[in-house]
């Protein structure tokens, strides 16, 4: 409880004010589900109008040049000078595998209210808690503070779950932008779980994600190779 007030005393502070803020970007990726190809990017900007900052995710999966799934991830957070504050997440697939979720995070009366599929309720929000986006900023956060073991909570469809990742070390990653060092992560899961989840941090660009990595249970690879990395405030998204 200590840290959610002080998490609510720090947005009466201006967001200027603080350092280590995050700075906006956008990165394109070569994209691969399996055997199928993909269009991916991700970006942040800061919306000045209503003072707080913007993260978007969107990927493409194409067969012979045709749409066969779409993913559009979009999460609204404020900045409380070192760590983000979640607002609101959306999550929307069409197409093959369709489903849509959202949650906004009130704050003033410590509700998380979730929507997944037509289903709805809400939460308690006593801690800090994150979405599946802004999560990298609190990754980004304790890789600052020099963590190797990554620890918050993340509101996940209609609970809030424990993340735990692992930092395996730094190394020169090869990506087709050229070599980079990057920090290696790993998602620690229940023991009995079959997914296998890794990436890549740009160590000097703010820790921007260079590449992930992800084994399915029936064994199918997902990749993001970052291929352009535009930092600043993205031009067009």
């Amino acid at each position: 409880m200590q840290k959610f007030l002080v998490t609510l005393l720090a947005l009466c502070l201006p967001l200027l004010a603080w350092a280590d803020l995050p700075e906006p970007f956008m990165v394109r990726y070569n994209a691969s589900y399996g055997s199928l190809s993909a269009e991916s990017w991700r970006s942040l900007s800061y919306d000045a109008d209503n003072k707080h900052y913007v993260m978007q995710a969107q990927t493409r999966l194409t067969l012979l040049g045709g749409n066969l799934s779409s993913i559009d991830e979009h999460s609204e957070f404020l900045w409380n000078g070192t760590s983000a504050v979640p607002l609101h997440y959306r999550y929307e697939q069409k197409g093959l595998g369709a489903r849509r979720r959202s949650a906004d995070f009130d704050y003033a009366n410590a509700t998380l209210s979730w929507s997944t599929d037509g289903k709805s309720g809400s939460l308690p929000l006593t801690d800090p808690v994150y979405d599946d986006l802004n999560s990298f900023m609190e990754i980004r956060r304790q890789l600052m503070q020099g963590r190797e073991l990554i620890e918050f909570e993340v509101m996940d469809k209609n609970e809030v779950k424990p993340y735990r990742f692992q930092v395996l070390g730094k190394e020169m990653l090869d990506t087709p932008l050229g070599k980079y060092e990057a920090v290696h992560l790993e998602r620690l899961r229940d023991p009995k779980s079959e997914r296998v989840t890794e990436f890549w941090l740009a160590s000097d660009m703010d820790y921007l994600l260079l590449k992930l990595r992800q084994i399915e249970p029936d064994g199918r690879l997902i990749e993001l190779n970052a291929r352009e990395i535009e930092r600043g405030e993205p031009s067009s998204s």
